[in-house]
């Protein structure tokens, strides 16, 4: 029994090595030349038996199939794209990957001496070795073939086609010569300047009779043909030479126009290219996928290793500022953030690699908010180190229910522990105040004004940026939307604006976009500064606004928990 396992055992391997590989395609055979111009001089590869090329001697490879009569193009050209070789080093198992040019040949690496194999996926189609040109006898038993006589000639104004024996073909059907593909009409000529059909297939062949492939403009239209010559006539996608076009029904490519398929925008260029990456359509910048997809969402994008803003609307930011997390950028006159050390009307500014600001010679760049609710022990020092410029600081507060004026704990702080002003100011931290507002009137609003202006003062500090009246939406209390309509509250925050002003103070209102659109009528409060609270990457606040709270859950150093971070706007 042992030795009859053994037997079968043998007899299984020598099946497998006499198995035929797997090939590209049932008609597809790798063939080798050294002269790929001469198409007798094509021979098919035996992955069972090794051939001897010389050291650096240009070898070529291709597959060759059988004409499909099978509708449309095989699936190597439908798909855009053809098989990867692969050389292995039968000595070292070093690799190299093989590609296809243009005419579908792929270019063998004979620069090292030894013995080789051809893959294609993991199946062995081709084994051959390199020697040293001295190393290599031609073989006695053989002699060399006389040099082919076939080709594509001219006489007078028409094309023909002689075979290897110099014989001039009459017999319709398509030849190749020299890479290039053409169809010869019955009696020998061969067909020139004409769309023509086959079968079921049409083609196009120029001047010279030279079957079109690839993409190509044909009369004012570009079309796009299989490496076979087929015109495609179905709409969709295609893949040429690593661009991307759209084949409208009929076989025009898309050009020179936006347009839509399904949920998705694409824009193609003048010569049909689908437009990708970063690029100028009209008077914008806009960035597509390297698909084609334009993109419409907000947000940064990052492309050849520079920052852009892209707006929902899918147009990039030019010449403006935008924020993104806890950076800043400006984006130029062609979308990229600016990098390195440049001016933005009188102020100059430094920006790293990727385009974030790292440094200003302006004055207010970031800051944040803070209240009873960061608690007592900020560490102003450790805040100031941190980068922070500036920080606006609550004086007071209005009950939701009875609207009675309170101070800040935090504010002015006691005999004992001074307070958040003081101790920020000593800092060398730029402040300004703002008071929560729960006014229904003007008087109320104007009282509220007085209890703030009077915190100020009793600081003995001065106040290097706006006092702020802080109107926003608190779900039940005595001002909230529900119970406070938008022009009694325009006019209540006007009241405490004025009052401010009057008092030798620079007035200024907080409130978030929503509410700045909704709540307040901003064209009676157009003579004030904004600070807008928004939590996004940008601010769609279309008026004009001073300053920016982008988060709530920021971190500095010098305050445990969570902090309200702002940009002061540039």
């Amino acid at each position: 029994m042992k030795y009859n396992r053994i037997i079968l055992s043998a007899v299984i391997t020598l099946v497998m090595m006499l198995a035929p590989l797997p090939c590209f395609g049932e008609t597809d055979v790798l063939q080798y030349t050294a002269d790929p111009t001469n198409a007798e001089s094509w021979q098919s590869c035996d992955s069972n038996q090794s051939v001897t090329f010389e050291q650096n001697k240009k070898i070529y490879l291709r597959f060759s199939a059988a004409e499909s009569t099978e509708s449309g193009t095989s699936s190597q050209e439908d798909s855009g794209t053809a098989p990867v070789l692969r050389q292995r080093s039968a000595d070292t198992s070093k690799e190299i990957l093989l590609q296809p040019d243009s005419e579908g040949l792929y270019l063998l690496n004979t620069d090292e001496i030894g013995s080789w194999e051809i893959l294609y996926e993991d199946s062995v189609r081709m084994r051959f070795t390199v020697k040293e040109s001295n190393a290599i006898q031609p073989p006695s038993e053989k002699p060399s073939k006389p040099k082919s006589k076939a080709g594509v000639l001219r006489k007078g104004k028409y094309y023909f086609y002689r075979d290897s024996k110099g014989k001039i073909r009459k017999k319709a059907g398509f030849v190749t010569w020299n890479g290039n593909k053409y169809y010869v009409r019955k009696g020998g000529r061969i067909q020139t300047g004409k769309t023509f059909k086959v079968g079921k297939y049409t083609y196009r062949a120029n001047k010279k009779g030279q079957i079109k492939v690839g993409v190509y403009k044909w009369g004012k239209s570009y079309y796009y043909s299989s490496s076979k010559g087929r015109l495609r006539k179905s709409k969709g996608f295609i893949t040429w030479k690593k661009n991307r076009y759209y084949i409208r029904k009929g076989g025009k490519i898309q050009k020179s126009k936006a347009f839509r398929i399904g949920k998705y925008t694409y824009r193609a260029g003048s010569d049909g290219r689908i437009k990708v990456g970063v690029h100028k359509w009209g008077k914008y910048y806009y960035y597509s996928t390297s698909s084609g997809k334009l993109r419409k969402k907000a947000g940064r994008i990052t492309w050849k290793g520079k920052s852009y803003y892209s707006r929902k609307s899918g147009t990039l930011y030019t010449n403006r500022f935008y924020f993104s997390g806890s950076n800043i950028y400006y984006a130029g006159p062609k979308a990229a953030a600016l990098t390195g050390t440049f001016k933005v009307g009188k102020y100059t500014y430094t920006a790293n690699a990727s385009g974030s600001i790292i440094s200003s010679n302006r004055k207010y760049m970031r800051g944040i908010d803070v209240s009873y609710y960061q608690g007592k022990d900020i560490d102003w020092a450790k805040v100031k180190s941190g980068g922070i410029s500036f920080a606006f600081l609550r004086c007071g507060y209005s009950g939701t229910k009875d609207g009675k004026c309170h101070p800040d704990s935090t504010f002015n702080g006691d005999k004992k522990h001074k307070g958040n002003i003081q101790r920020a100011t000593a800092a060398g931290v730029d402040v300004g105040a703002y008071y929560f507002s729960q006014a229904r009137t003007v008087k109320e609003a104007q009282a509220e004004a007085a209890f703030a202006v009077k915190q100020v003062k009793e600081s003995g500090c001065k106040l290097n940026l706006p006092l702020v009246i802080d109107t926003e939406n608190y779900p039940g209390g005595r001002a909230s939307s529900s119970k406070l309509n938008r022009t009694k509250r325009t006019a209540a925050v006007k009241a405490f604006c004025d009052y401010v002003k009057s008092k030798g103070y620079t007035p200024m209102i907080y409130a978030s976009t929503s509410w700045l659109n909704n709540n307040l009528d901003m064209k009676k409060l157009s003579g004030y500064r904004v600070w807008v609270a928004q939590y996004n990457d940008t601010v769609t606040y279309k008026g004009s606004y001073r300053c920016w709270q982008y988060t709530s859950s920021g971190k500095v150093p010098g305050i445990s928990g969570r902090v309200d971070l702002n940009y002061w706007a540039l």
